[in-house]
């Protein structure tokens, strides 16, 4: 009777929950009141009715499990935003991707974990498309997710076709598995290839601009493979800076060099730490060490304390390492203590507090009088793209703007200026000790006092001090300099 019992009340459960209505998305769509996403069903909803959300601005507000073989499986021309929060995802099938196609879309702040097999080329961990003759976003994302394909693969992008990408603040840091033969010496096969980020691109109108982007993944395959684009055709990447471009796992052996079109920088065998300094002095907004790991800041981080010794601490599944009592989760995880099994029964109190910014240190620069004394670079007989340099400052001058006689002289239109530039850190504060003359003017962002004409901002790897616009005699004319002070944060 209690069996009998027992299977009618399953059947009832059945029935109710299959007759359950998905629940649209709470918001309206737009960036100040968007489309909310906090759970699995959230995820499914966006999906399942993509019709409904394709062009709309989407923001996560939880961690987020999909429902297996829940994927965008539309052309999504909105904003995806995942606020730092991870989508974990389980995909299997043909072309596979968690969004199948973007025109004129944006995704950001999103991390991708959890697994992705597919068996037709252009599968990847963030978009298996983008349409041709539109504009495709990706910023600040990090996919940690393992990869599977016997054909094509790529980290972000299956194939870029004739689109323009933005690609900035992203790492790839989970695995590329490949299932099929191997093909690195077969220049011939369009086929069987794995890129970091984008697996195809075969179309030369296609345009890249890439920076601050990260290959820290596992390989596991036997294709040939390279850190970021696998071309078919030449593509534009005169907008992509290799220089902030790194990757801990090299371009595979023998992989054709008629297929690589952007090749970045080595970073193998340098410390997350290492890294980590590179993109922010490349104009990264906080890049940091999570994990052992660089990766661009997805969410605040928060310090876990008073952890009793021998516990054990995780944060959506994921174990963190516990130091003198400490450990650093990101903000919104859920966390879990589990104690000795001896403890089982024994309550233990934490404590959660924000883990303070750093403070940068600041080294000053300056330039001398005998240095500057040197400087000799007429305003109307100089090139565009006029440099000098001193202790990692470089100042880069446009026409119609130089420096005679131990002064500074720029036209007056904003076209010209002075552009100084740190190799080792941040500007913070520019100081340049001088006569004003009196028909010169202040630009915007600038004040002159007591002989000194400065500015103090965001710190930034380029400060230009620009010409004003107006009529003649509005020039900008510092005479007799004598030193300038850089301040620089590092």
């Amino acid at each position: 009777m209690k069996k009998l019992l027992y299977l009618v009340l399953i059947a009832v459960m059945a029935v109710v929950a299959g007759s359950v209505k998905a629940t649209p998305l709470s918001g309206s769509g737009t960036e100040t009141d968007p489309y909310i996403i906090a759970t699995t069903a959230d995820w499914s909803e966006f999906c399942d009715n993509h019709a409904t959300y394709k062009n709309s601005y989407i923001k996560m507000a939880n961690f987020v499990t999909a429902a297996t073989n829940k994927y965008f499986n539309d052309t999504f021309s909105g904003t995806f935003d995942g606020d730092g929060y991870t989508l974990t995802v389980n995909i299997s099938g043909g072309r596979v991707a968690p969004f199948m196609q973007v025109s004129n879309g944006t995704i950001k702040n999103l991390r991708v974990a959890g697994s992705i097999t597919g068996s037709a080329n252009h599968t990847s961990g963030l978009i298996s498309f983008c349409t041709s003759n539109t504009t495709c976003t990706i910023q600040n994302c990090i996919v940690s997710a393992t990869i599977t394909n016997n054909g094509n693969l790529g980290g972000f992008i299956g194939h870029g076709m004739a689109a323009t990408i933005n690609i900035t603040d992203c790492v790839f840091n989970g695995t590329l598995s490949y299932s099929g033969a191997n093909n690195n010496t077969d220049k011939n096969t369009r086929a069987r290839k794995v890129g970091g980020f984008v697996s195809w691109e075969g179309d030369a109108t296609s345009t890249y601009n890439m920076s601050r982007c990260l290959f820290d993944g596992t390989i596991n395959c036997t294709a040939g493979f390279t850190p970021f684009i696998v071309k078919y055709a030449s593509c534009n990447v005169s907008g992509s800076d290799a220089a902030s471009c790194l990757y801990t796992v090299a371009k595979s052996s023998g992989f054709p060099s008629s297929y690589t079109v952007f090749d970045g920088t080595s970073a193998i065998g340098q410390t997350a730490e290492q890294i980590v300094t590179t993109m922010n002095n490349a104009g990264g907004n906080g890049w940091r060490v999570f994990k052992g790991k660089a990766e661009p800041t997805m969410r605040p981080l928060r310090t876990l304390g008073n952890i009793p010794d021998g516990w054990t601490v995780t944060a959506n599944g994921d174990t963190i390492t516990v130091t003198e009592g400490t450990a650093t989760i990101p903000a919104g995880a859920e966390v879990l203590l589990f104690p000795p099994t001896a403890e089982i029964n024994l309550v233990k109190s934490v404590t959660l507090k924000d883990v303070p910014a750093p403070t940068p240190t600041e080294t000053t620069v300056m330039w001398n009088s005998s240095f500057i004394s040197g400087i000799d670079i007429i305003p109307w007989a100089h090139d565009e793209g006029a440099s000098v340099s001193q202790g990692n400052i470089t100042a880069t001058f446009t026409v119609n703007a130089g420096w005679w006689s131990s002064g500074i002289v720029i036209g007056n239109s904003s076209a010209y200026g002075i552009t100084f530039s740190s190799t080792s850190g941040n500007i913070s504060k520019i100081e340049i000790y001088g006569t004003d003359n009196s028909e010169c003017a202040i630009p915007s962002g600038w004040t002159y006092e007591s002989s000194k004409l400065t500015w103090q901002g965001t710190p930034a790897q380029s400060v230009t001090l620009n010409g004003v616009d107006g009529e003649p005699g509005a020039d900008i004319h510092i005479d007799n300099i004598s030193q300038i002070v850089f301040t620089v944060q590092q």
